[in-house]
């Protein structure tokens, strides 16, 4: 058999899932059912809470932010549905790595350790020799990768990510396998050397910076709502867990102050004018 190609990883999947086999690889089976045993065990056991260490799938994050979580984090709000949202979509990668290996390519190195300067993180798997990187995506997320506009908006840092994991292993060849939790669309996005950053220099940088006292500065500045004078979170800012400690200070001292509008809420950093709508208290 010819030897595989990551390029052909979406379409080789896609064949098997409408093809079929006639016969399973039982290995192949087994490892995947040990996997899924694995997930449930893990799922189904209490939640202990998030380790205040700096790792590699976390240097792609702002420096503020990643300050604040090894400093003074903010516990994680567990629901069913988070804890559900996050199991849904380990299934799903690890199904995915299972029709990779099912459609006849090679996977070597799941869940290896890897260090780069002495922070360490773990890869989801080498596949045809190169590093690969498993997600599971909404639409908007997924379009990303398929799309190939990563690059130009990564709030989670994966491509940060990726180059750590790439350099550790000393790889020039990776990429993100996704798929789309909402349609079952599966796409291979490969990086290229000009998306890829030094990251032992931000792993360096990012050592640094978590020991010391002072916070670093905001990561984006809030934006005019409007022509009313009024200021905003910016929507990178909406979404973190840190914005009531990161704009304590806003609004002469009183925080940030949230309303209601038709289409989600409006998180002020200044209000001159009162806003028409319900504020959130």
């Amino acid at each position: 058999m010819a030897k595989k190609s990551v390029k052909t990883l979406t379409t080789d999947i896609e064949e098997l899932i409408l093809n079929g086999k006639e016969e399973l690889d039982q290995n192949n089976l087994e490892d995947f059912l040990s996997v899924v045993r694995e997930e449930i065990e893990r799922f189904l056991s209490p939640y202990e809470g998030e380790r205040k260490r700096l790792r590699l799938s976390a240097i792609g994050r702002t420096d503020r932010k990643l300050w604040y979580e090894i400093n003074d984090p903010v516990p994680r709000k567990e629901s069913p549905a988070l804890r559900m949202r996050f199991f849904y979509g380990h299934l799903l990668e690890a199904l995915l790595l299972y029709l990779v290996t099912e459609s006849g390519h090679k996977v070597e190195d799941r869940q290896k350790e890897v260090e780069l300067e002495g922070v360490k993180g773990h890869i989801d798997a080498v596949i045809d020799g190169a590093l690969v990187d498993v997600k599971s995506a909404s639409d908007y997320g997924f379009k990303k990768f398929k799309q190939n506009t990563l690059e130009n908006n990564d709030p989670f840092g994966y491509i940060s990510q990726i180059s750590a994991y790439m350099e550790a292993l000393d790889l020039d060849e990776g990429g993100f396998l996704a798929i789309n939790k909402n349609n079952g669309e599966i796409c291979m996005m490969q990086v290229d050397e000009l998306m890829l950053i030094n990251a032992s220099d931000r792993v360096k940088h990012l050592k640094k910076m978590v020991k010391k006292k002072n916070i670093p500065e905001r990561c984006f500045d809030p934006i005019p709502d409007g022509t009313s004078g009024n200021m905003i979170l910016a929507k990178d800012c909406v979404f973190c867990d840190y914005k009531n400690k990161c704009w304590q200070n806003t609004n002469n001292g009183e925080g940030l102050r949230v309303f209601r509008y038709a289409n989600g809420y409006r998180y002020f950093t200044k209000v001159v004018k009162e806003p028409n709508v319900e504020e959130v208290l």
